[in-house]
């Protein structure tokens, strides 16, 4: 596996290097994400937790693969800028502390049984009755066409 960085780009804002990879892997497959990630460790002199693969991309028939990935200066600032999903795909989802969500707590869940309110147990009742009231001006409807009217004079006699 011969990794070369393509292109280095110093993002000092959000604490990272952003890293664009082409990895020629001729006569073995595709490589996967932990060798590439302590491959770019060892070229950028990081250690291998804090390097983020983004994404891997190779073309059908080719050996050779190009990839983006994030080197971060430090762990804090890495759990905070990046996904619960990317994490967990890396083994840092361990104690990850949600920054939006930290102040807010989630209502209790209702049950089936806790929803319906007794005055809302007599209003079912009447969409009923209203039903019944649809069905027969569906055959009102029906019977003032002739054709109609005939057939269902008939099966009714039947």
């Amino acid at each position: 596996m011969e990794l070369q960085i393509t292109q280095n780009t110093d993002n000092s804002l959000l604490g990272r290097q952003e890293l664009q990879l082409r990895i020629a892997h001729d006569g073995v497959a595709t490589p996967k994400r932990m060798e590439v990630r302590k491959e770019v460790a060892k070229q950028m002199k990081a250690k291998a937790e804090l390097v983020i693969i983004d994404h891997l991309r190779n073309r059908y028939g080719r050996s050779e693969t190009t990839g983006y990935a994030k080197v971060y200066a430090d762990m804090p600032t890495l759990k905070t800028i990046e996904t619960r999903p990317i994490l967990a795909r890396h083994g840092l989802a361990g104690d990850v502390v949600p920054a939006a969500k930290a102040g807010k707590e989630k209502p209790p869940v209702k049950t089936k049984s806790e929803e319906k309110a007794p005055a809302e147990a007599d209003t079912e009742a009447e969409p009923a009755e209203a039903d019944t009231d649809k069905d027969a001006e569906v055959d009102d409807a029906d019977a003032k066409t002739p054709a109609k009217a005939a057939a269902k004079a008939t099966a009714e006699d039947k």
